[in-house]
């Protein structure tokens, strides 16, 4: 028997009956034992609760994650560049009529200090977007690795749930997951397990 599958306990049951004995043939689902009823819905109980909390642990991970709102830097560089590409327009006007004699130097000088602010502040923008972004990737990078962790976490503890929930049933029953020959007995009526004590081992 090359194949062999353990039984454990999730832990303190009390025993109330073995059904099965050493080196008995089993078929999957037969009963191997009887623990208290009231032990093992409140093990179940207490695993579902575990189970909602990391629910919502993951819910709240998700509702308190805010990115960064890039929409409305980009607004706000467009609106720079905007109001720089207006300046340079009106600079170029007015050097145009100094040139024709029909404007002062100081409207000219001005212009240029106009001009050259909204370049400054366009180029702070940008620059202040370009870190944001490489932030926001940064941010972004780190929040989907942390709830993959915490959402395979949650998968791992429903299969677990579910697994128990096909051996051990909420009146006590505990059934045999597979076929074959019972190689170890690990308890006795009236005696409480521990957690991950094995109760039988089936070889296949």
């Amino acid at each position: 028997h090359s194949n062999k599958h353990r039984i454990l306990a999730g832990g303190n049951w009390r025993v109330k009956e073995v059904k099965a004995v050493h080196n008995q043939y089993v078929k999957k689902g037969d009963v191997l034992t009887v623990m208290d009823s009231y032990d093992i819905q409140m093990d179940l109980m207490a695993r579902d609760y575990e189970l909602l909390k990391l629910e919502n642990a993951v819910q709240s991970y998700k509702d308190n994650y805010k990115p960064a709102r890039l929409s409305e830097y980009e607004r706000d560089l467009e609106l720079a560049q905007n109001e720089m590409e207006r300046s340079k327009r009106e600079l170029d006007l007015i050097k145009e009529l100094y040139e024709a004699g029909s404007e002062s130097l100081k409207n000219v000088e001005a212009a240029e200090y106009t001009y050259n602010s909204k370049m400054h502040d366009y180029l702070s923008k940008k620059n202040e977007l370009d870190e944001i972004r490489k932030d926001h990737a940064i941010k972004q990078e780190e929040y989907e690795r942390v709830l993959k962790e915490k959402v395979a976490e949650l998968e791992l503890k429903k299969a677990e749930l579910a697994r128990k929930r096909e051996t051990v049933t909420e009146d006590g029953l505990i059934t045999a997951d597979t076929d074959g020959i019972v190689t170890v007995v690990g308890i006795e009526p009236g005696t409480s397990t521990t957690q991950n004590q094995v109760l039988f081992e089936i070889a296949q």
